[in-house]
């Protein structure tokens, strides 16, 4: 027997490994209108039918973007014992990163934040090539992350910094020595509507990230390497590149997955792994982007 429950709003297909069961289901307030009560009714029932007929539930949860109190939703899943993989999890600095993690770790469960950045098919074939030499040492990542919103929204820091800060921490595989804010947008209301910031890792490369809700340009991810370079354009989803050496062009493609699918079914086999953290984007990921998330708010 297998009991099923879901706080969701749609769901993925389930992974199986093994023949063990990993199934993440979604909870989006937006689309099903599910207050915390309603999340903690379904995860008691859950709980109890586990606790009845041990190993007959693995269900896991995938938490989507909501106008909940996203903290208090995934300790309630932990408290649960429920892993969890969370959109747009970490947003609010470095005490809030060390507090869940830690929190995640004392109720024995894995807690990940959805970061596709850092596992596209592309991103890690450049990853791999630049650990080849190909361009010789990375001196400068120059990024960009803008579009214009025109809509209410959360800040420039929550809705487009993730991409190109996860990016860059991908290339750079180095811890971050400094943080320099050199400009910060806001409006009357204290909101961050742009954001210019210079991030030098413990390796001497440089990241130069400018990021912007005021306005639509083309965003590129340019990798800055002794021999050459390495640009692609809408880098956090991409499916082609060029590598550019001289006047020599080398282009790069490699097929992209559906997002969802490819995080959970890394998130799958890290739980029945038995694993705490992702080796992919787990404590110390999220900590490289909340620090410079705490740079900015207190520039």
């Amino acid at each position: 027997l297998t009991v099923k429950f879901s706080v969701m709003a749609y769901s993925i297909e389930i992974k199986n490994f093994n023949d063990r069961k990993a199934q993440f289901t979604f909870y989006q307030s937006g689309e099903l209108n599910k207050s915390t009560q309603d999340a903690g009714e379904l995860l008691k029932f859950a709980h109890d039918m586990q606790m009845y007929k041990p190993n007959s539930l693995e269900v896991e949860l995938y938490i989507t973007k909501t106008d909940e109190d996203q903290k208090s939703l995934i300790k309630l899943c932990l408290d649960y014992h429920k892993n969890v993989l969370c959109e747009y999890l970490f947003l609010n600095g470095v005490a809030e990163v060390e507090e869940m993690y830690a929190y995640a770790k004392e109720k024995n469960c894995f807690l990940m934040e959805d970061q596709t950045v850092s596992i596209t098919p592309l991103n890690r074939k450049i990853n791999r090539m630049i650990r080849t030499g190909i361009i010789g040492q990375i001196k400068v990542i120059d990024i960009t992350y803008a579009v214009k919103l025109e809509n209410k929204h959360e800040g420039v820091m929550k809705e487009v910094a993730i991409y190109p800060l996860t990016y860059t921490n991908l290339i750079a595989n180095s811890s971050i020595k400094s943080i320099q804010v050199s400009s910060v947008e806001r409006n009357d209301e204290g909101l961050d509507l742009s954001a210019d910031i210079k991030v030098s890792y413990e390796n001497d490369l440089i990241a130069n990230i400018h990021l912007s809700t005021l306005e639509d340009i083309k965003n590129f991810a340019v990798i800055n390497g002794k021999r050459g370079r390495i640009i692609t354009e809408n880098y956090w989803d991409a499916e082609t590149s060029n590598i550019i050496i001289g006047v020599d062009i080398m282009p790069l493609s490699e097929r992209k997955e559906d997002r969802y699918e490819s995080i959970i079914e890394h998130a799958s086999v890290c739980v029945l792994n038995g694993l705490a953290v992702s080796p992919v984007y787990g404590l110390n990921e999220s900590l490289q982007v909340a620090k410079v998330i705490d740079a900015v708010k207190n520039y």
